[in-house]
């Protein structure tokens, strides 16, 4: 089952998979084949956390708080860099939590919903970041990464749910339509604010470095 921490980190992480980090900023776009590559690394990063932390004797309450740093941190990344191979140590870090909260037979079921998710969702995040308000979209999704891991942290401090978790499963129940609501937004972002002529040329392929930074 995908949580509000599985989609507020996924969101975060698929944002920033199309774009270059040059010191502490996002300059820059990716070729969609180093975007490509970039999220595919992401994901195995994610996945493999996963499989480790559903073998490790992790508490709950220490992994729901690793989850919920986690996507704090990925919120902060989002708006500006925090150090190079950031994403690469937060994906793994997320995994890691995530995996400790599962049992090992949840594991591939969860696995192939994140690696669905990244499919559907990183096309779209890639339009996003094409268009003039990527900055603005990231500052958005960052804000609301923060309120989920807020509702994360009460929630493993208090042995409850977190109270974001209706709304997920309400998206969660219907994916056809939500499919349908992002495809819809993500499209407007692009029509209503198109790339301002050569404002953030992709990096040259021959330049490009995969990494995880």
């Amino acid at each position: 089952m995908l949580t509000a921490e599985h989609l507020a980190f996924l969101a975060l992480l698929l944002l920033t998979a199309p774009l270059v980090a040059v010191g502490r900023r996002w300059r820059g776009q990716r070729s969609l084949p180093g975007a490509l590559a970039r999220a595919g690394l992401l994901t195995a990063l994610v996945l493999g956390g996963l499989a480790l932390g559903a073998v490790l004797p992790v508490g709950g309450t220490a992994a729901e708080v690793l989850v919920a740093a986690s996507v704090a941190g990925a919120a902060v990344h989002a708006v500006r860099p925090l150090a190079p191979r950031a994403s690469g140590w937060l994906a793994g870090v997320a995994g890691l939590g995530h995996g400790a909260l599962l049992a090992p037979a949840e594991v591939p079921g969860t696995a192939l919903a994140l690696v669905v998710a990244v499919v559907v969702g990183l096309p779209l995040a890639v339009l996003v970041s094409r268009s003039r308000v990527h900055a603005a979209v990231r500052a958005v999704v960052a804000g609301a990464g923060v309120v989920v891991a807020g509702a994360s942290w009460v929630a493993a401090l208090t042995a409850g749910a977190s109270v974001l978790q209706p709304l997920v499963d309400v998206v969660a129940g219907d994916p056809a339509v939500s499919l349908l609501v992002l495809a819809a937004a993500a499209f407007l972002v692009w029509e209503l604010f198109p790339p301002a002529g050569a404002e953030e040329p992709p990096v040259p392929a021959e330049r490009e470095r995969v990494g995880v930074g």
